[in-house]
């Protein structure tokens, strides 16, 4: 019989370890979320400066985007010169403090060289450092925020590092890292549970889980929510800040065209939001294969976290305790 934990873990994890390199897999490279700014010039309404950060297992060959008020977020960095470096996929799992540095930097940098207010559009992880970064104090500059695909939820569950020998979830932490041995044995992607990201995730659990898709003072905020969200995020309230759900899989799109126009849209200044009547039942014909969440106030390891539970209360954004 295989042990139940580590499998729901495993697909806890399965989102943003596994499906972001199967979307490359698909023919034609409209998919993806950040080439809606990146292969052609913003109109000219659009009155800030743009960082797009893509997702986990991205790269970044150095060509420069089709306006120059648009950069790509590196997970290296920039180079002598300011310009964000090439960066491999390997690259995108540090943690989400080294990227929130990072992405510090380069907003600095380009609010710097344009004058302008700067928007964030993220994917994937890249949402999740994005959001990170509003929550630890970003540059005045930053006024907006588009999130595609961001992990709903994360966190639902937890191990400790290798090097600790207690704590809840230390067998289901080496069953995961002998399971992705497996993987990588056969030729699938070189990842693994204790990535820096993914331990980030973990780690800080309680944060991604109860204020990712919360308001931020200032910020003007949009979540674009794809159809396969609905089957990860449990039963329940999980956003406080506009959405836009559509048909689609995480960190793709199936109508490129549509998310464009109202991403753009949005940075103009619009209000967008669309609801899904199939959402709320796909949530919760898709509650019976989630694993239950992991109390935020049963494990030690998130102590430093007082604030109600989603996972109990059903809502998000609560305040702390």
């Amino acid at each position: 019989m295989v042990p139940a934990t580590p499998v729901a873990a495993i697909l806890a994890l399965a989102v943003p370890l596994l499906i972001p390199p199967l979307v490359d897999t698909v023919p034609g490279d409209d998919l993806r979320a950040e080439a809606v700014v990146l292969d052609r010039p913003l109109p000219t309404d659009v009155p800030q400066a743009v960082i797009v950060l893509a997702g986990y297992r991205s790269s970044y060959a150095g060509t420069a985007p089709a306006d120059d008020r648009v950069e790509r977020f590196s997970y290296r960095g920039l180079g002598p010169d300011g310009t964000p470096l090439p960066y491999r996929p390997q690259d995108t799992t540090i943690s989400v403090a080294d990227s929130v540095r990072l992405l510090d930097e380069q907003v600095k940098r380009l609010h710097r060289r344009t004058g302008r207010p700067i928007a964030l559009i993220g994917e994937s992880e890249g949402a999740m450092v994005a959001r990170s970064y509003l929550e630890q104090g970003a540059h005045p500059a930053v006024d907006t925020l588009a999130m595609f695909s961001p992990l709903i939820n994360a966190g639902r569950a937890y191990y400790p590092p290798p090097h600790e020998d207690r704590g809840w979830g230390l067998v289901t932490g080496w069953q995961l890292r002998l399971v992705f041995g497996v993987i990588r044995l056969v030729g699938g992607p070189d990842t693994g549970p204790d990535e820096p990201f993914i331990r980030s995730l973990v780690d800080d659990a309680p944060f991604y889980r109860n204020q990712l898709m919360c308001p931020v003072p200032g910020i003007r905020m949009l979540a674009f929510i794809p159809t396969t969200t609905a089957a990860e995020a449990p039963p329940g309230e999980y956003s406080r800040i506009p959405f836009f759900q559509m048909p689609g899989v995480h960190g793709g799109l199936l109508n490129r065209t549509l998310v464009a126009d109202r991403l753009i849209a949005f940075l103009t200044g619009e209000p967008i939001q669309q609801e899904r009547d199939e959402y709320p039942l796909l949530q919760r014909l898709s509650a019976a294969w989630q694993a239950p969440p992991l109390p935020i106030g049963a494990n030690p390891a998130w102590s430093q976290f007082r604030q109600p539970d989603p996972a109990f209360t059903g809502k998000v954004c609560q305040p702390a305790d």
